[in-house]
């Protein structure tokens, strides 16, 4: 009979250190010991990196004295967020954001100079199978020939054509330029743009219509976890309201609060994803333009069924995000441009959960009302839609490695003057 299989750790094969580690005596000398092994480390950067993380976690538990109970706590709660990740969530991505790491390291990284766009947030939404073509399911409703052929992966949709299926919202077109900051077009740039539908939209008129003016609460038993993966939940599912909130009679505040009772949704949210939708992969022409169909982006809350969203709660913290329309644009020789475009008007624009938006990417969109203009564009039914003109100025590799070192600089300056500030204070 052979011995039980055992599953047991191993040496990693590293010898022990020839470094004096006294015994911890107090808590700083445990600091001063994981310190010390941290110049073990072969790469520099790895080195710098981890004294500082050791040295500034250990002083933010002395100088807020958190307790063993509280440790437990954080570290039950990491563990939570780690296995809520999926392929098509992240977690953790989300609680960098909401704390203000994603956009602090975006901003850190990408200084603004000159004309050149402004960066923005990743995101926790994006996907790297966004569609080369409109190759949405031949059994969807409604959609252009174009969606109903199955493109080689190599085309991106065509110049004019949409990223989104019939029915995911009110009518978009985008339309604009990738330049250089001298303002010369950037030929075949890739530009992957990915943003919600807004199924919501129909429930909410369901949920006035139900109220008749008159208040009430309504409750639907389908409406999706904001993480998307249900199994009652179908993007082929008349939309849902999570609840209709009493209000007479309707004023702007009360509609606002039911809307986001019926959000829009990514694609990946839907139970019943089989290929990419309201996301796509478009390229400039030889004048550096560009222009697609898309649907009117809308406000949103965040995945409300995680670790992330109960911090929000204990933090009182709303969970939404003000409608915007992602894109990340790479061209060979230019730093890739990671951003975003956020309507005017939404009341959540300053305080985006996610800290993502900045004054230069807030757009105005122009409603357009003419039927033959509608048809020019590739809109199959009605007389109106909205116009995004918005033109995105690349920096050459050179001239971020420049802005960066002089941001970098100003960075350091600004948290020396800070310290300093400090002493001062504590001085006196």
């Amino acid at each position: 009979m052979s011995p039980p299989e055992v599953h047991a750790a191993v040496s990693n094969g590293v010898s022990v250190p020839d470094l004096d580690l006294p015994y911890p005596a107090k808590p700083e000398d445990v600091t001063a010991n994981a310190i010390k092994l941290t110049e073990l480390a072969p790469n520099p950067r790895t080195r710098f990196i981890f004294k500082n993380l050791i040295s500034k976690l250990h002083e933010f538990i002395s100088e807020t004295n958190i307790t063993t109970e509280e440790w437990m706590t954080a570290i039950q709660f990491l563990t939570r967020t780690g296995q809520t990740c999926t392929p098509l969530r992240q977690e953790f991505i989300l609680l960098s954001d909401v704390l203000g790491v994603s956009a602090f390291v975006d901003a850190l990284n990408n200084p603004t100079i000159g004309q050149a766009t402004d960066s923005s947030v990743l995101g926790p939404f994006f996907t790297s199978d966004a569609p080369d073509g409109s190759s949405f399911p031949s059994n969807s409703n409604a959609l252009s020939p174009l969606s109903l052929c199955l493109c080689h992966s190599s085309l991106t949709v065509p110049f004019g054509e949409s990223i989104a299926s019939e029915g995911k919202g009110e009518y978009l077109y985008v339309e604009g330029r990738v330049l250089t900051t001298g303002g010369d077009g950037v030929p075949d740039a890739v530009i992957e743009t990915w943003e919600t539908d807004d199924r919501g939209e129909s429930a909410v008129i369901f949920a006035l219509r139900s109220l008749g003016g008159g208040g009430g609460i309504s409750q639907y038993p389908n409406h999706p976890t904001q993480s998307g993966k249900t199994k009652s939940r179908n993007r082929n599912d008349a939309p849902a309201v999570a609840m209709c909130v009493n209000f007479y009679p309707p004023d702007a505040t009360s509609f606002l609060r039911l809307r986001l009772a019926a959000p829009g949704y990514y694609d990946t949210q839907y139970d019943d994803r089989v290929v990419p939708d309201c996301r796509g992969r478009v390229r400039t022409d030889n004048e550096g333009r560009f222009g697609y169909r898309a649907v009117v982006p809308v406000a949103y809350p965040i995945p409300n069924d995680g670790p992330v969203s109960e911090l929000l709660i204990a933090l009182k913290r709303h969970n939404v995000r003000p409608n915007h329309l992602h894109m990340m644009i790479v061209a060979p020789g230019f730093r890739k441009l990671t951003t975003a475009l956020y309507p005017e008007g939404d009341i959540y624009l300053s305080s985006d959960v996610v800290f993502g938006v900045k004054k230069s990417l807030v757009v105005n969109l122009t409603e357009v009302d003419d039927e033959a203009e509608a048809r020019k564009r590739g809109f199959p039914k009605g007389t109106k839609f909205k116009l995004l003109k918005y033109d995105f100025t690349l920096l050459r590799e050179a001239e971020w490695a420049a802005a960066r070192a002089t941001g970098l600089q100003r960075h350091r300056q600004a948290l020396l003057e800070n310290a300093m500030d400090n002493i001062f204070l504590q001085m006196y």
